[in-house]
């Protein structure tokens, strides 16, 4: 999908320039937006999916769902540009709307963004009540790769512990997840991490 989507890269531009510029059209164009943020995410593409995103959440008149899916992808994009800050005040944002439109992905998500933001930013109690907080939200989903994003924060606090044992399990549960969700981009990221820990162990 993301090799199709790829393809199609100058049609989506145009549907987006024309629908988030149109008061007909503007609601399909946040809702094109906010589905579009994977795509972006994971071709790197986080400067792009910013100015797409910032005028999808400034569409007024959108609200509830809608407006909750582009304000996660907008968080997203400035996680991976540093702006913790940001994605704090988005994601609380996000996960009231969540809340109010019983949108569970929301939710979870929601709350995974603000635990990366407050680990970001050196309040890890914060992170790991954020990060539990999403995996409890996650009980009646039918998305278990939800649980993938929490169980990196909780692993990295336990990593800065010096829980080196327990940070192990938990990025073994993050990565089993990611393998039977499919999640090649998610999985990479943990490997990695997973692979850091065992150079600092030295478990070879």
């Amino acid at each position: 999908l993301l090799r199709r989507l790829r393809a199609e890269q100058e049609n989506v531009r145009a549907a987006l320039e024309w629908s988030l510029t149109s008061p007909v059209l503007a609601e399909q164009g946040v809702e094109l937006a906010g589905a579009l943020f994977w795509f972006w995410t994971k071709r790197g593409l986080y400067e792009e999916g910013k100015l797409w995103l910032d005028q999808a959440v400034a569409v007024s008149h959108v609200e509830g769902r809608l407006r909750a899916r582009a304000l996660i992808g907008l968080a997203h994009m400035h996680t991976f540009r540093g702006r913790h800050v940001e994605v704090g005040a988005l994601a609380t944002e996000a996960l009231s709307l969540g809340r109010a439109d019983g949108d569970e992905w929301v939710v979870v998500f929601a709350l995974f963004l603000q635990g990366l933001a407050a680990f970001e930013l050196g309040d890890h109690e914060q992170a790991a009540a954020r990060a539990v907080a999403a995996r409890e939200a996650i009980v009646s989903s039918a998305e278990e790769v939800q649980h993938g994003g929490p169980l990196l924060i909780l692993a990295n606090i336990a990593v800065l512990n010096g829980d080196h044992e327990r940070a192990q399990e938990l990025y073994d549960e993050s990565i089993a997840v990611c393998r039977r969700a499919g999640e090649a981009w998610g999985l990479s990221i943990l490997l990695s991490a997973s692979a850091g820990l065992r150079i600092i162990r030295q478990d070879f």
